[in-house]
């Protein structure tokens, strides 16, 4: 069940980290993506001013995980995921408001009025889960103060290089996707109940003047339209994502921000993960236990390092962030990717 009522691709970029290209190599969409690594060999962390901090090899990402970083509009990787005939068995329009569970099955309330009945329901249903809701009741979820932006353009030629640019409390980011165009990004400080702004092209100017030129003329070729701006939300990691019958994936399970690019990997993980669980199980309930016990740790580890380092990137105080961009400069790339290695695994 999906609610909106059509499966058009929303978003701008998504980057697939080796855990994620494994596990889609496993479930056979892999076949459906593009070869070719997106990451530039220059590309990496950078002072405001383009400055580089920290390389990103592509080839040690790859020679360390066993399989690559892909970086993707979210459209392509829609279309990957949308094939065999996947679509046609999607029942549209359909949003869960209410679920209850029995001994022997779970019933989800639909917003249209009617209700479906199943030995198992999955939680798929994001940030604000109406599933989760009915199962944990635990609220809403916990706001960054950080806002961002996003969008994707046909490749400007810029001299300066691509990666990601660390100011004064705010992050700008410029990735190459699909080969012939350029996602960028950008984050600051801000509430999330602030209102948005008719036209966001001026204000990004604003906050970026004086930061590496090719930052203002990715922001100059983008049309306001083609702008997405979110508040970041995130919600502490949780002791529990199951009852009998209920289950929850991805961003209904453990949204988190997204400084470590794990929020989509982190949900593919849930599905190789569920459907193993389920193959192996006597019935359901185990089969969810089993699920939970098997991915509820990596997933906390990704919420607490992104919230972690969605504080580090915006810090307040010149002192502090000098003093963060040496540290990083001097840590050899060996050492920073050991860091990963509880969340991204090995080959």
């Amino acid at each position: 069940m999906e609610r909106r009522p059509d499966l058009e691709p929303l978003g701008a970029g998504i980057s697939l980290w080796p855990n994620a290209v494994r596990v889609l190599r496993k479930i056979g969409v892999a076949d459906h993506l593009p070869e070719q690594t997106f990451v530039d060999p220059d590309s990496g962390l950078r002072r405001w001013d383009g400055r580089l901090l920290a390389r990103t090899d592509p080839t040690s990402i790859e020679r360390r995980y066993g399989a690559p970083l892909l970086l993707l509009q979210r459209s392509t990787f829609h279309q990957a995921l949308l094939t065999d005939g996947i679509a046609d068995l999607v029942d549209t329009g359909a949003e869960v408001v209410r679920v209850e569970e029995t001994d022997s099955s779970v019933r989800a309330e639909l917003s249209r009025g009617d209700a479906l009945e199943a030995d198992l329901l999955i939680g798929a249903d994001g940030i604000r889960s109406a599933v989760r809701a009915s199962l944990l009741g635990d609220g809403e979820p916990r706001d960054s103060g950080l806002l961002a932006y996003r969008a994707i353009v046909d490749m400007p030629e810029i001299e300066g290089g691509l990666g990601e640019y660390w100011g004064t409390e705010r992050v700008f980011g410029l990735v190459p996707v699909d080969g012939n165009r350029l996602y960028w990004f950008a984050t600051r400080r801000g509430a999330a109940d602030e209102p948005p702004e008719p036209d966001p092209i001026p204000g990004l100017l604003e906050r970026h003047r004086g930061w590496a030129p090719e930052i203002a003329k990715t922001i100059e070729a983008t049309p306001p339209t083609a702008v997405l701006r979110h508040p970041l939300l995130d919600r502490k990691p949780s002791k529990r994502w199951c009852g009998e019958r209920t289950t929850l994936l991805g961003d209904a399970a453990h949204p988190m921000l997204p400084f470590i690019g794990q929020g989509g990997c982190q949900a593919l993980e849930d599905v190789t993960a569920l459907g193993e669980a389920l193959n192996a199980a006597a019935d359901v309930p185990s089969a969810l236990r089993a699920y939970e016990a098997r991915r509820r740790g990596q997933a906390a580890r990704a919420v607490t390092m992104s919230h972690r380092m969605g504080r580090l990137v915006h810090l307040r105080g010149a002192p502090l962030r000098a003093l963060r961009n040496g540290a990083i400069a001097m840590t050899p790339e060996s050492v920073r990717m050991r860091q990963l290695d509880p969340i991204v695994g090995s080959a």
